[in-house]
């Protein structure tokens, strides 16, 4: 039978049955789907049980009748002793006597029901063997929110890694890339979270944390059970991740999760706390410090350029245009191997470029078996003809899309010799600077002689 039959034939809850498992005193067979399955001599055993409880009797006690360390006679004696001593039940009778004496009762038209009924239920309230006899509640509110935590964060690296693999860059510092990746991480936690309760019972992350649901015959939830589970936590829990709303929806699930009340997605689920073992939370920290590393290396990953090795000179100019629509820098042209080409514009638009010089600098290729080995450009003109914002930032795109392609080129956090370049090229009016950089030559000399700039610059692979 089920544990439902079992309740309504014993008269006891479904707390007091797991509880009275738990405890080694009930141990019913299993199903090879992992279900329970009660028999009737299960059902005589609790029905014993919860006479030698409602008797007082110690889970000790009964435990050592069970396995014959004493007799039931034995056991009896000590209680009796205890007994001798009780006054609850006198209290009890007191007390509805004292309530039959208030209502008037005469003998003659005595409600006895009534008063058997008030009675029964003090009896039965006033039971605390049974009513202590139930498997706390699991509470565990930030076990439970860490673990959800690292879920989603497993679903952002998967979707980052993704985006990268498509070679769609993605941007930590942009608010519409957050926004895509935690609506795109819940619906991964929708549609995935189910498939992990149905099947094995918990989720990445609260397997690190030692939490299991269940059902409430102790078995794996079905894909529907859990799916309603996951809807209602995404809702009532976690607001659906919208400011504000979150925060109010996280502090009440907190404050249930303290009192010990019931949340609402757990009324057909039962979590489960295998153990708090201080060694869960270091393998917490580990794994959300990889996955945060994985995330930092992935955006790291994602300033590089596109086309990386031996580049052809077409390679090189897409990883230019690329980086220059990224950062913002339009000068009204692109590049491509043949040089500039100047982008359409609407009739009513003007590039305020075109009107302070001719154009961007030619820049010449170099090129050996097909792949390029560096370029150059030389511009002049007077002081009032020219932009020199505009050749700087040429220069360096030039040089992220040439020098960071290289293979011996790696991301670092910190002390990045490029970008130390980039800066001491944007902070100069004229920059001069000659660095030879992960096997790339750089050259760079702007002078100025009255009013006439001249400006040179060149990038040449090394011999290696």
């Amino acid at each position: 039978m089920t544990i439902k039959e079992m309740e309504t034939r014993s008269g006891l809850t479904r707390a007091n049955i797991r509880f009275y498992e738990a405890e080694g005193l009930l141990t019913p067979q299993r199903r090879p789907n992992g279900y329970r399955n009660y028999s009737e001599e299960d059902l005589a055993e609790l029905q014993r049980i919860k006479l030698l409880r409602t008797l007082h009797l110690t889970l000790e006690e009964i435990k050592a009748v069970q396995q014959g360390q004493c007799s039931l006679a034995e056991a009896l004696d000590r209680n009796l002793v205890r007994l001798a001593s009780d006054q609850v039940q006198l209290a009890r009778s007191e007390a509805v006597c004292r309530g039959m004496k208030g209502d008037g009762a005469r003998y003659d038209t005595l409600d006895a029901p009534r008063y058997l009924a008030q009675l029964e239920q003090a009896a039965q309230a006033g039971t605390p063997e049974l009513a202590a006899d139930q498997l706390p509640r699991v509470q565990a509110p930030w076990r439970r929110y860490f673990a959800r935590s690292l879920d989603l964060t497993l679903y952002r690296v998967f979707w980052c890694a993704l985006f990268l693999a498509l070679r769609f860059r993605v941007s930590g510092a942009s608010l519409g890339w957050s926004l895509l990746l935690l609506v795109l991480s819940v619906t991964t936690m929708f549609l995935l979270e189910p498939v992990f309760l149905s099947r094995l019972g918990t989720t990445p992350g609260k397997a690190i944390w030692g939490l299991r649901v269940a059902d409430p015959d102790g078995g794996q939830l079905s894909y529907a059970d859990a799916y309603q589970r996951t809807g209602l936590v995404l809702v009532r829990g976690m607001g659906l991740g919208i400011p504000i709303y979150q925060w109010v929806q996280n502090f009440k699930s907190y404050d249930a999760c303290e009192n010990g009340k019931e949340l609402a997605w757990e009324a057909d689920s039962v979590l489960v706390l295998k153990d708090k073992k201080p060694w869960r939370v270091l393998l917490w920290a580990a794994v959300l410090a990889a996955l945060l590393g994985v995330v930092a290396a992935l955006l790291l990953y994602a300033q590089l350029p596109d086309y990386r090795g031996e580049l052809t000179v077409a390679q090189f100019c897409e990883n230019y245009n690329h980086l220059a629509a990224e950062n913002g820098i339009d000068n009204g042209y692109t590049l491509t191997k043949q040089g500039w080409k100047a982008k359409p514009q609407p009739d009513n638009v003007i590039v305020m470029a075109d009107l302070m010089f001719d154009g961007p600098p030619e820049i010449a290729f170099q090129e050996e078996n097909g792949s390029m080995t560096g370029l150059s450009f030389h511009l002049e003109g007077d002081m009032g003809t020219m932009v020199l914002r505009e050749h700087r930032d040429i220069m360096s795109l030039a040089i992220i899309a040439f020098v960071c392609a290289q293979p011996e080129y790696r991301t670092e956090l910190f002390n990045n010799q490029v970008d130390q370049l980039l800066e001491e090229i944007s902070g100069q009016l004229f920059p001069s600077f000659d660095r030879t950089l992960f096997g790339v030559r750089i050259l760079g000399r702007t002078q100025e002689d009255g009013e006439w700039i001249t400006v040179d610059f060149s990038m040449e692979k090394t011999e290696t």
